[in-house]
């Protein structure tokens, strides 16, 4: 991606009747970017089924104020800050 390098990616719930045995949930899709280099930084409930998290590359990220990352970058940076 250039530029911002900004990612909004949806997941159907756990708790979804419809979408029930999705094997997509947010810790695969999480750390399946963090291997392109990219943490999650917000998430959001789209409805009773749905819900999505907004990925940012490490490197766009300014400040890393948590103390969970799932990059290799980003678990050095929330050491040092």
């Amino acid at each position: 991606m250039i530029g911002v390098g900004l990612l909004w990616l949806c997941y159907p719930k756990k708790s979804s009747k419809v979408y029930k045995g999705s094997d997509c949930s947010r810790e695969s899709v999480m750390y399946m970017l963090s291997e392109e280099g990219y943490e999650p930084v917000r998430q959001i409930a789209i409805d009773d089924d749905w819900s999505a998290l907004r990925f940012r590359s490490t490197d766009k990220i300014k400040k890393m104020v948590r103390t969970f990352a799932v990059t290799e970058a980003g678990k050095k940076r929330t050491e040092q800050e």
